[in-house]
């Protein structure tokens, strides 16, 4: 999945106002582009208790296409490229998009439907 641009809604447009970025390694696969962390984690009993499976585990057997990067790395905005007015309505279009994902988390766990976030 390609990493979106970073980018910001300016004066209600439709359209967004791509903004500079740059890549860098995606730190929950750490730049490989597979993961398998959807297993979850063991611990030295899990290990001792089926040695194949670790071994396979160990070779990458498992490993999928992670999900949150674009072979390994993904977009970020570059900072120091990025005008203050820009940087300041970015940051304020994340905190805004992190309540509104809050808001829709609560109102699902009201309704019921905290078994679909799961």
């Amino acid at each position: 999945m390609p990493s979106p641009i970073p980018s910001i809604y300016v004066d209600d447009s439709d359209e967004p106002k791509e903004l500079p970025w740059k890549w860098v390694i995606h730190s929950s696969c750490e730049g490989h582009g597979t993961s398998s962390a959807y297993l979850g984690v063991f611990t030295r009993d899990d290990v001792d208790d089926d040695p194949e499976f670790f071994e396979e585990y160990r070779k990458g057997t498992f490993d999928r296409p992670c999900e949150g990067c674009d072979g390994g790395r993904v977009r970020v905005i570059d900072e120091d490229r990025c005008s203050p007015e820009d940087l300041a309505a970015y940051r304020k279009q994340l905190q805004d998009d992190a309540e509104d994902a809050a808001i829709r988390r609560s109102e699902m766990m009201l309704e019921g439907g905290w078994r679909d976030m799961y």
